[in-house]
């Protein structure tokens, strides 16, 4: 694993493998966030004025759910967008380690992008509540656990 991270960090070919679904699952954040802003956000203010309470309440508790659920969002994000380099990317480094890459069938690829998303989602998900019990420290190492699970998966 150690060799794959070094040619995953040196190789040219192999480097857009790590900034690539960064950047678009940032991208697809911010776009979630813009329409979230336009939709959810005047809704929720249109019910609270409804009910006789005050603009500010409104942005305060969007404010606080997309705080609390933004790195659930955007893990989930990164995953969808990672999930279908992941066949290329290991074909890449198993010609590279000298071995004859194992060639897996499409709709394997789609289920098993859906199956990453799944877990990424209600695994971040309990990352997040696990805060709750343990502030900071359940988070790094109930996900860091999580994230080497999914990482090192068949």
């Amino acid at each position: 694993m150690l060799i794959a991270a070094r040619w995953m960090l040196t190789d040219r070919e192999l480097r857009p493998f790590l900034w690539r679904p960064v950047l678009l699952g940032i991208g697809l954040y911010a776009l979630l966030l813009a329409v979230s802003l336009a939709t959810i956000l005047p809704w929720g203010m249109a019910v609270l004025r409804a009910w006789g309470w005050p603009d500010w309440l409104a942005i305060l508790a969007f404010g606080y759910g997309w705080l609390m659920g933004s790195g659930v969002m955007l893990t989930t994000l990164i995953v969808m967008v990672s999930g279908p380099q992941f066949d290329r990317l290991s074909r890449l480094i198993e010609v590279r380690m000298g071995r004859v890459p194992v060639e897996i069938p499409r709709r394997n690829a789609g289920r098993d992008n859906l199956a990453r998303m799944a877990f990424s989602f209600l695994g971040g998900f309990v990352v997040m509540l696990s805060g709750v019990c343990l502030p900071v420290v359940g988070p790094l190492l109930l996900g860091g656990h999580l994230a080497w699970v999914d990482l090192t998966g068949p």
